[in-house]
C-alpha cells in the first residue's frame, strides 16, 4: 500500500509533516520539484501529529526551506493560505481565512492537540502535512484534519517549533504525567482515579480528591490540571493542592513519564 501527503522543509535537511502521513511506513520519499528523494523519519509525535524526516545531503539543495511565524499572533479574519498534494495534485495552492483559533481536536492517539488553527481553506486527502502560511509566506499551521464540510485544522507553529527539538534528540517526546482520571467539579478537577503507583498515588492524591491548583495556577476544570502537566517535563516536582474532606492540603509530586496508549 501507498500512502501519500504534504509536507515542508525547515532547513538543515528538514522535512515536517504528519505523524499519521508516516506511521507504520517501510520506505519514505519526498516529491520536490518533480524528484523523488529518499528521506528518513527522525522521530514522530502521535500526541500532536507531527513527525520530522531527514532528506539525504547531496539531494537536499532542492528543498528550499520555510520561514516559520508565530501562531501566537494569529487571528479569526487573517489570511490563510495551504500549499500540498491533494489528491495527487502536487503543488496545489488554496486560500482561505482563519475560521477561529483555540480549538482542541484529538490526536491520533486521542490526547488533545490544544490551540489548534480553524480554516476554511478548501482541503482534500493528501493535504495532511501541509503547512498554512500567513499573508507574508511564514508557516502558522501544519494541516493535520480536514471535514467535507470545509472546516479544516492545523497544528500550531508554536508547537511543532516545541516539539522538533524532541524529535531531533530522542525521535520522541517524552511528555509528564501526574497519573489521575478526573472530572469536572464545583470547585476544581474531581479526581475519579488515581493510577496504582503513579506519580499523584505516590504523594498521597486518592479518588474523591479535589484539585484546585498545580504549580501555583488555579484549577477550575480537567483541562487546567492537563495544560498544566503539559507544560512541565518528566521528574520535575510540582506542588498539587486539592480539597478532601472540605480541608484545603498540597502535597509536592515528582512527576513521571507519561506512557504510550
Amino acid at each position: 500500500g501507498v500512502a501519500t501527503g504534504s509536507g515542508f522543509a525547515i532547513g538543515d535537511r528538514r522535512v515536517v509533516t504528519n505523524d499519521h502521513v508516516v506511521a507504520d511506513a517501510e520506505e519514505v520519499t519526498v516529491r520536490s520539484r518533480g524528484r523523488r528523494v529518499r528521506a528518513t523519519v527522525v522521530g514522530s509525535d502521535p500526541s500532536t501529529d507531527l513527525a520530522l524526516l531527514r532528506v539525504r545531503p547531496r539531494q537536499a539543495r532542492s528543498v528550499e526551506a520555510l520561514p516559520l511565524g508565530d501562531s501566537g499572533e494569529v487571528r479569526p479574519g487573517d489570511a490563510a493560505v495551504v500549499i500540498g498534494n491533494p489528491l495527487g495534485l502536487a503543488r496545489t495552492i488554496t486560500a482561505g481565512v482563519v475560521s477561529a483559533t483555540d480549538r482542541r481536536i484529538d490526536a491520533p492517539d486521542g490526547f488533545p492537540i490544544r490551540d489548534a488553527i480553524q480554516t476554511d481553506a478548501a482541503l482534500n486527502p493528501g493535504n495532511s502535512g501541509g503547512p498554512v502560511l500567513d499573508a507574508r509566506g511564514r508557516v502558522i499551521g501544519v494541516i493535520s484534519q480536514g471535514r467535507s464540510d470545509g472546516i479544516a485544522f492545523a497544528v500550531p507553529v508554536d508547537t511543532l517549533e516545541r516539539v522538533v527539538p524532541q524529535l531531533e534528540q530522542d525521535g520522541r517526546v517524552r511528555r509528564a504525567y501526574l497519573g489521575v482520571t478526573t472530572e469536572t467539579a464545583g470547585q476544581g478537577a474531581l479526581v475519579r482515579a488515581a493510577v496504582r503507583r503513579g506519580p499523584a498515588a505516590r504523594a498521597g492524591l486518592r479518588r474523591a480528591d479535589v484539585i484546585v491548583s498545580v504549580g501555583g495556577t488555579e484549577v477550575q476544570n480537567p483541562d487546567d490540571v492537563a495544560a498544566a502537566i503539559e507544560e512541565r517535563r518528566p521528574q520535575e516536582r510540582v506542588t498539587v493542592e486539592y480539597l478532601r474532606d472540605g480541608d484545603r492540603r498540597a502535597v509536592d509530586v515528582v512527576l513521571g513519564v507519561r506512557p504510550a496508549p
